[in-house]
């Protein structure tokens, strides 16, 4: 379920607010000033070398087979969107091949050096998400993504909804495939999305993982386990310096302004986590992101 503007902020000032007080105390009593959270911070996602955003725009709000949010809104409206939050500091702008933004995404990133910004994408392996006519083994949909984005390299393509423990061995092809693309610096990483628990079970053990999306909030809403389980996944990757991604933090729109603020604050400081990928609708969401970031204490 997507969230309207009218949501996305009612409640805010009461939710923040009470998290502050409760944590004025132990603010005060800290030697140094405490530091927030800076979702404009750029962070190195895991041993990639890629330079990201703490906080990502993922293009594929409401989206299946080629349609989402922003391709169904006015086409100068989308590139407002996009663009703006450039303007604001997000550099990391996560589509995929069923989303149908690559080419937004191109348009909206005309003319801006290419070193600026970070480009991300997925790779539809299974049935359904994609017209089947279109539908082609990696390294020439690869090539196709690089002409639909204008640009000479991607720097993260995953295999994209991962539902399979098996997914390294029924893939292997694949994987080869995206080394090769990597070799010729054609992508800079690759890695998975994962929607299933078996399958993230993999990708902690896989060494081929370059970065992951992995679906985290404390609530257990569209999560493949509980948070408890899937956070000792996430803390066994990141110590093997696998780039992570967090998605569906405010669990598609379903947390009230309090349990956003309580997730970012889970993510967050799990000091795991190198970004977080959330789909926007209006750039004043992007503040609002921002405005609950200062109110978020890293530990």
């Amino acid at each position: 379920m997507a969230i309207s503007r009218r949501k996305f902020i009612a409640g805010a000032a009461a939710g923040v607010g009470a998290f502050y007080l409760g944590n004025t105390v132990s603010s005060f009593a800290s030697v140094t000033a405490p530091k927030f959270f800076n979702p404009y911070e750029q962070v190195v996602l895991g041993k990639t070398g890629i330079k990201i955003s703490r906080l990502g725009f993922g293009t594929g709000v409401n989206s299946t087979n080629r349609v989402s949010y922003l391709n169904r809104q006015d086409h100068s409206k989308a590139l407002a969107l996009l663009r703006g939050a450039f303007e604001k500091g997000v550099t990391f702008f996560d589509s995929a091949d069923s989303y149908g933004t690559h080419g937004l995404v191109a348009e909206a990133f005309s003319g801006i050096p290419r070193d600026k910004y970070v480009l991300g994408t997925k790779y539809w392996f299974a049935t359904g998400g994609i017209p089947e006519a279109d539908k082609a083994p990696v390294i020439p949909s690869v090539e196709r993504f690089l002409r639909e984005l204008k640009t000479d390299y991607i720097d993260i393509v995953q295999l994209h909804c991962s539902m399979s423990k098996n997914w390294n061995t029924e893939l292997s092809d694949v994987m080869t495939d995206l080394d090769k693309l990597k070799q010729q610096g054609k992508i800079r990483a690759h890695g998975i999305s994962n929607h299933n628990f078996g399958s993230l079970e993999t990708t902690a053990s896989e060494s081929w993982v370059d970065s992951v999306h992995v679906r985290i909030n404390p609530y257990d809403k569209f999560m493949d386990a509980d948070h408890e389980k899937v956070m000792a996944l996430v803390e066994k990757m990141s110590k093997q310096g696998k780039g992570l991604i967090a998605m569906k933090v405010f669990a598609v729109g379903e947390l009230n302004a309090e349990q956003r603020l309580k997730s970012m604050d889970y993510v967050v400081n799990s000091g795991c986590f190198h970004t977080l990928d959330i789909g926007f609708q209006e750039l004043e969401q992007i503040d609002d992101v921002a405005a609950m970031g200062k109110k978020i204490i890293l530990k």
